[in-house]
């Protein structure tokens, strides 16, 4: 599973849950004789999907619970594509071609507006696939951790927060961007690094630039987000580590006090 800065993090492969929206369950004691496919989520439905369950890539099946956008979850709905057959193969397939783009679309990423995100892939239960259920569900989810390692819980929708990101939505750090195994820090407490939500880009590459290439890349693309290149705040990129099938490489700008001093807490 690669870095993909530029459309998302990594591919996740989640069981996230399709519970309470039409499970089968029937109590009355005359039971169907064909028993009624269950609904399809609705787009912008969030589930609180048990850790474990959400953090295990070989999970597909599920049936976590629905709950208020406005409360504490970890995953949310962005579309829900009919199968042929809902088989994690199936699912696998379209995974990169429908829900990357959809959710890319839906947090509102392009080059000039990202946040640290990723996507989730699920199908309905067992139970409700053997009751007639043949689609999957495309989920927003976000990083734990910088190396976009875990799922983290988030609160509010997620539509449109690369556009006009939340605090808890930006990515902050307190070491080096190139590093990537290490936690996001708060972002409302003083810290050393912070994303400026834009991307560098660089199109049509053979091969990996070299670093003095990437070096004049950001300071040309990534400077704008600072007031004056002379003072002491200046910036950084975290490029991929490989140029894409389509000859493209991007990176997340930051900017980061030369004297080593925190930034100010955002708000």
């Amino acid at each position: 599973m690669g870095f993909r800065t530029w459309l998302a993090a990594t591919v996740v492969a989640l069981s996230l849950a399709l519970s309470g929206c039409g499970s089968g369950d029937d109590h009355s004691t005359a039971q169907p004789s064909t028993p009624v496919p269950a609904q399809r989520p609705d787009v912008g439905t969030c589930w609180a999907v048990p850790p474990k369950e959400a953090n295990d890539p070989n999970h597909w099946f599920d049936d976590s619970p629905t709950v208020p956008c406005n409360k504490a979850h970890n995953a949310e709905t962005v579309t829900v594509p009919i199968l042929s057959k809902p088989t994690v193969a199936e699912a696998k397939k379209m995974a990169d071609d429908v829900c990357w783009n959809a959710v890319r679309i839906y947090l509102g990423v392009d080059p000039e507006h990202w946040v640290p995100w990723g996507f989730g892939v699920s199908l309905p239960s067992r139970k409700q696939i053997a009751d007639g259920a043949s689609w999957m569900r495309c989920d927003a989810t976000f990083p734990a951790e910088w190396e976009f390692g875990g799922i983290r819980s988030t609160t509010g929708s997620a539509e449109g927060v690369a556009v006009d990101p939340r605090a808890g939505f930006w990515a902050c750090l307190n070491k080096d961007p190139k590093k990537s195994e290490q936690p996001f820090v708060p972002c409302d407490h003083p810290h050393l690094y912070e994303e400026t939500g834009t991307l560098a880009i660089l199109e049509g590459l053979a091969h990996y630039p070299s670093a003095a290439t990437l070096a004049a890349e950001v300071k040309k693309q990534c400077s704008h987000a600072v007031h004056s290149e002379s003072g002491p705040i200046t910036v950084t990129a975290r490029w991929d580590p490989a140029v894409s099938q389509t000859g493209e490489l991007a990176g997340p700008c930051f900017t980061f006090n030369k004297t080593g001093k925190p930034l100010p807490p955002r708000r």
